[in-house]
Parts: structure tokens; C-alpha cells; sequence
């Protein structure tokens, strides 16, 4: 039997519990912040280190609000709405910092800027849970448990009219689906499945002067107000003559710093958004870009040259060990990496220091995520042989 302790929150840590030091080790607890003090019962593990959970606080921190959402606690989405905004951004920066140095190994940092929007109404891209009973909304926290969800505070108003209308009409969803993806455009709503008299299979979206053609099922950044704010904050930092956008998707990046370079090239393995990516540079008529779809590992063999500037945006495992031995053979000028997750990026970013001559020179956390623990992680790097010092 689990008996109740008292435990002092130390910090939060990657993944967005808070550590506390037992006697019998460290342990995470949920929903708890710095400098808290709580009553709390072992409730299992994970990777082999105990979870708690609170039962009593008993020295809750300033930090702490109530959460302005009524689905709070059964949704599993929003794990930080009981947080301060402010305060939401601090704990994500000393996190990626926390990072860059226990798994990077790295002690010269650049401090991260913060890039920050509004934390309401932002999100323009979700999947929707379907239950079998056509229950409509976002799973549970550690569970496969569909919580019906009509209406979000973090998603924009047209997918919130959707997700009201799919829980009072049942029967607009197909027998057969389980997950809606659903993105939201300037205009209307794209799906996939598409929904008759809903929404549509294509969509568009603006971002300063540059217009994207995505489909339901596409991956697009899913923050609308800081998407330009993020190109804006990278294109500050690059410079020169051919940029390589190594996991390129649809083409964002590369439609968004294409007006600061002669030439580039798109890297993307999945065919399907290589092909969006090819319209979206025909849309914004940018034609010394090319986008190719081979596998990051095999990037070595499809550039002409080494690049001015290579921007790496993985999917959350990272690099894998070929692509991060070709990043570092490449030797451009210039390394930029965005991540979700900034452990695996800590991993790799130690290497291309430590091993390919590179010194980070500037950083950000964007917080694209606002109440969640989730974060979005840009490290700019540069050759220490361009004049770098270490």
C-alpha cells in the first residue's frame, strides 16, 4: 500500500513534472511548481522512475492560478493551465538550458531569448478523438480515453464551432474514424477525413506576404500568431549566398528565407509534402529553390556545395547518428536547429560542438505551446572557423 509524503519541489524538468528528493532517491510529481510543498502519493512509474501525484498543498506557490478551463484535470491537453504565463516561459527556458548543459555537456550558452504570443486561441492545427460511441475531443492524460471536448481555449474560434457541432451532431463523422486532423486556414476549415458541409480538403494560409496551400493532413506549424515572428527571429540570424532546409515538410522555412538567399535547396524524405512543397515555392514564385525528397541521411549526395546556411528542423527523436555525422561533414557556414524537443536537440547540438567545430552564438525558446509543457527550441550555431572563438 501507498502511504502519503511530504515532498519539496525542487524544479521542473523536461516533460513537465516537478523533482523532488526522497530518501529513496528522486522522484517526479505531477502538476506542481518550484519551491512547492506537497502531501502526495505514489500512483506508478515511468522509465523506471516513481510518479506522484498531489493530494494536499501544503505551501503552494505564487506562481500558481486558478485553471481558466472547465475540462482541466480529465483533458489531458492543457497540463500547465494552472500556471502564470509569464512564469509558463521561465520554467520552458531553464529547462532547455538544463538540457543544453546535462545532456549537451555544454558550458558556453548562449542565453535564450523568449519569443512569446498569446496564450489563448492560437492553435490552428489538432487531431480530434473519436470514440466509439462518436464521443468527440482530446484523450485523457495516459490514456486512449476520448474526453469530450466542445470547446478549447487554446484552438481558434472556427475549430472550436467544430468541435460544438460534432458533439451535437454525432452523425457528421464518418463510422470508421477515430482521429479527425483538422487545420485551420485564413478562410475555412481543412480535414482529414473531410467533412460534408464543414469543412474542406484544402485550405490556405497567409503569413506576412507568403500564402501556403495545406491539406487537413499536412504538418504546419500549429502557433498562428508566432509562426512569422519565429521566420523573423531566424532570418535575422542567417546570411549568405544558398541555404539547405534539412527536414523541410511543406516548405516553410524555405518560403519564409527565400528573399535572403540566391539559391536553396528543400530536404524532405516524405514525398507527399515534397510536392506541397514544390507548389508552395510555384504560390509564392520563388524559383531559384528546389525541394528533393530523399531520406536526411543521404543529404551529402544531393547538395552541390557546401551551404551558407544549413537549417535542421527533425521530428522529435532528432538526428539520427548517420544524419548528425553528415551535418557535421557538410561544414556550413551557418548551422541552425529547431526542435520539439529539446533533449534529443541537447544530444545533438553537443555533438556538433564538441566534434564538427561549431559554437553556439545565439538561441530561443518560442513558446508555441502556451499552457503545456511542450516547447519549440531554436539554437543558431557557427563554424570556429569563420573566426568563432569556442
Amino acid at each position: 500500500m501507498n502511504y502519503p509524503v511530504d515532498l519539496s519541489i525542487e524544479k521542473v524538468v523536461h516533460g513537465g513534472r516537478g523533482l523532488a528528493r526522497t530518501g529513496e532517491g528522486v522522484v517526479l510529481v505531477d502538476g506542481v511548481l518550484p519551491g512547492e510543498r506537497v502531501r502526495a502519493v505514489e500512483t506508478g512509474k515511468i522509465n523506471g522512475m516513481r510518479i506522484f501525484q498531489p493530494l494536499e498543498r501544503l505551501k503552494p506557490s505564487a506562481g500558481r492560478r486558478d485553471p481558466p478551463c472547465r475540462y482541466f484535470g480529465n483533458c489531458g491537453g492543457c497540463d500547465w493551465l494552472f500556471i502564470e504565463p509569464q512564469l509558463q516561459a521561465q520554467l520552458k527556458r531553464s529547462i532547455f538550458i538544463e538540457a543544453l548543459e546535462r545532456i549537451g555537456k555544454l558550458t558556453s550558452l548562449a542565453i535564450p531569448e523568449i519569443v512569446a504570443g498569446p496564450e489563448y486561441g492560437y492553435r490552428r492545427r489538432v487531431q480530434v478523438k473519436i470514440s466509439t460511441e462518436k464521443k468527440t475531443g482530446f484523450f485523457k492524460r495516459g490514456s486512449n480515453d476520448v474526453v469530450q471536448i466542445e470547446n478549447c481555449p487554446l484552438c481558434t474560434e472556427r475549430i472550436n464551432g467544430l468541435l460544438a457541432r460534432c458533439a451535437r451532431e454525432p452523425a457528421l463523422l464518418p463510422d470508421d474514424c477515430a482521429n479527425l486532423k483538422v487545420i485551420d486556414g485564413d478562410r475555412i476549415l481543412a480535414s482529414q477525413p473531410v467533412l460534408d458541409g464543414c469543412t474542406a480538403a484544402v485550405t490556405e494560409i497567409y503569413c506576412g506576404e507568403r500564402r501556403f496551400t495545406v491539406t487537413g493532413d499536412d504538418f504546419f506549424q500549429s502557433n498562428a500568431p508566432l509562426l512569422v515572428r519565429m521566420a523573423e527571429w531566424i532570418a535575422a540570424c542567417c546570411s549568405g549566398e544558398t541555404l539547405v532546409d534539412l527536414y523541410g515538410g511543406t516548405g516553410f522555412f524555405s518560403v519564409m528565407l527565400a528573399g535572403k538567399f540566391s539559391g536553396g535547396m528543400l530536404i524532405e524524405s516524405d514525398r507527399k509534402m515534397v510536392r506541397r512543397a514544390r507548389e508552395n515555392f510555384k504560390d509564392n514564385g520563388i524559383k531559384h529553390f528546389t525541394a528533393v525528397a530523399v531520406p536526411a541521411e543521404a543529404v551529402e549526395g544531393h547538395i552541390p556545395s557546401k551551404p551558407s546556411v544549413l537549417l535542421v528542423d527533425p521530428p522529435r527523436p532528432g538526428l539520427t547518428r548517420n544524419a548528425r555525422e553528415a551535418v557535421g561533414r557538410i561544414a556550413a557556414e551557418t548551422l541552425v536547429y529547431v526542435s520539439c524537443n529539446c533533449a534529443t536537440q541537447a544530444r545533438d547540438v553537443g555533438y556538433l560542438v564538441k566534434k564538427c567545430g561549431y559554437s553556439i552564438v545565439a538561441s530561443a525558446l518560442v513558446d508555441l505551446y502556451p499552457n503545456t509543457h511542450h516547447t519549440e527550441t531554436v539554437v543558431v550555431m557557427k563554424r570556429r572557423g569563420d573566426g568563432v572563438t569556442g
